[in-house]
C-alpha cells in the first residue's frame, strides 16, 4: 500500500459529485445519525477492511469524523484498485466550511 493518499478539500466536494465521485462515510452508525455529508453512502471502516463490500464503479471520495480513518479507509481502497480521495479534515471540516459559507451568504443578504 505504498504511495500518498490523495486528498480533496472541503470546498471541492460539490465539483467532484458533479463529476460523478461517490461519497462514502466510515464513520460509525451512531456518528452518522447524529449528521451526514447528504447522498453518502454509509460503509463503516471495519465493514471496508472485512472486504465483503459492493462499491460503485467510478472514483470515490472517503470521509470520516476528522481523517484518520478516511486515510485508513482511502488506504485500502487505493491497494485494491480503486480510484479514491480523502476528504481532509473529514466531516467536521466539511461541516464547519458549509456552516461559514453559509452563514457568510445569509450576512450578504441582509
Amino acid at each position: 500500500m505504498g504511495g500518498l493518499t490523495r486528498t480533496i478539500q472541503w470546498h471541492e466536494l460539490d465539483a467532484a459529485i458533479a463529476g460523478g465521485a461517490t461519497v462514502i462515510d466510515v464513520r460509525t452508525p451512531t456518528e452518522v445519525a447524529a449528521g451526514a455529508i447528504p447522498g453518502a453512502l454509509s460503509i463503516p471502516l471495519d465493514t471496508l477492511r472485512a472486504g465483503d463490500v459492493a462499491l460503485p464503479d467510478g472514483p470515490l471520495v472517503v470521509h470520516c469524523q476528522v481523517g484518520q480513518r478516511g486515510h485508513t479507509a482511502a488506504r485500502l481502497l487505493t491497494a485494491a484498485g480503486h480510484d479514491v480521495r480523502n476528504l481532509d479534515g473529514g466531516y467536521l471540516t466539511w461541516l464547519a466550511g458549509r456552516t461559514a459559507t453559509a452563514t457568510a451568504t445569509e450576512g450578504i443578504r441582509s
